[in-house]
């Protein structure tokens, strides 16, 4: 299903990162950094979600359960077979916690710092808006379109200090793609004005670069 609906890489990687896992937890013994429990768990957390991180960077993941997040994200569809499976249903989870009693809630902290992490330092699927005040609009524009797969719309403007006529852009781009394209668009123009916000909600065709 996996495979389908992502791409063969991104199933094969996360498979090899469970298998690893499992290995080395198996084979190698670690003496926990910490006497108290409820330190191990939280640096145990960042730990964990930082390790997210890095392989979903590499387009891979740590497990089924996050096949959910970039299947939904990148074709708006979730299978709820692959959800249950993948503990996207937590209410089963936090059920099981209550019956083998307060020890359990060390799991859920643990969880929680580790989805911390990664919501604070991946940000793949997270749009951003560019706003470019420049007066090269059309070499700006084709060094754009030439290298990126993203739209861009050009309409006349005037400077209100200088009355220079001007050129306003607007581009709606990946997150992980803004320092590239701000430095091509500055090695194009370097008295190029640049504004950078978040876009809360995108609708209509977005360019994705594939998980490949």
């Amino acid at each position: 299903m996996c495979c389908r609906s992502i791409n063969v890489k991104f199933t094969v990687f996360s498979l090899l990162q469970v298998f690893f896992a499992s290995f080395f937890l198996k084979v190698c013994h670690y003496t926990p950094l910490f006497d108290d429990l409820t330190l191990n768990v939280i640096f145990g957390g960042v730990l964990y979600g930082l390790s997210v991180v890095l392989s979903l960077k590499g387009n891979a993941s740590t497990g089924v359960r996050l096949y959910c997040p970039p299947m939904f994200i990148q074709d708006r569809k979730v299978h709820l077979e692959l959800c249950v499976h993948g503990k996207c249903v937590y209410p089963c989870n936090f059920w099981t916690h209550v019956r083998l009693g307060w020890y359990a809630g060390y799991s859920i902290l643990f969880q929680f710092i580790s989805t911390k992490m990664i919501s604070t330092f991946h940000h793949r699927y997270d749009r951003v808006t560019l706003q470019i005040t420049t007066e090269k609009a059309e070499e700006v524009m084709k060094a754009y379109v030439s290298k990126y797969h993203h739209g861009i719309s050009c309409v006349d403007a005037i400077g209100g200090y200088s009355h220079k006529k001007m050129y306003l852009l607007h581009t709606v781009i990946s997150s992980y793609e803004i320092n590239d394209i701000v430095q091509l668009i500055q090695e194009v123009d370097e008295n190029v004005i640049i504004n950078v916000f978040k876009t809360e909600d995108f609708y209509g065709g977005f360019y994705r670069e594939s998980l490949d």
